[in-house]
């Protein structure tokens, strides 16, 4: 006896393929996604992104959508970061998206540059000098 999933795998164009997303028209898919820490998510978690945005699977969390729409107002840092912590807990425990895998990355800085040091989002830029 087999386990598992039956699949039908078919390839297509990326204009075809994001016009199939946008119309809800699938049943299992695979994306790439940016998500750094203190990325505004809205357009792929707020159930207002369902139609014409990048919440491709119609998740609806009433939770989520206060939460990201709190945080792209909140300008005090660790607010915002406690909502997107909340955030991102919430992810975590619902999993609407099933997350295979977090590429690892190297990296080098010239010595030249004073600063840098590795964060969960690369470097801060910011931080970084040189004399």
């Amino acid at each position: 006896a087999s386990h598992g999933l039956r699949m039908q795998i078919k390839l297509l164009d990326w204009s075809s393929y994001i016009e199939r997303c946008r119309a809800h028209d699938f049943d299992l898919g695979a994306m790439s996604f940016q998500m750094e820490w203190d990325n505004d998510l809205t357009g792929i978690f707020h159930s207002k992104s369902i139609d014409g945005g990048q919440n491709f699977i119609s998740w609806k969390h009433d939770g989520v959508d206060y939460i990201l729409e709190q945080a792209r107002v909140t300008l005090d840092d660790q607010q915002r970061n406690a909502l997107l912590k909340d955030l991102h807990a919430i992810l975590h425990a619902e999993q609407p998206y099933t997350f295979a895998f977090s590429p690892l990355e190297s990296s080098l800085v010239s010595r030249q540059f004073h600063g840098a040091v590795p964060t969960i989002k690369w470097y801060q830029e910011r931080d970084i000098w040189q004399e």
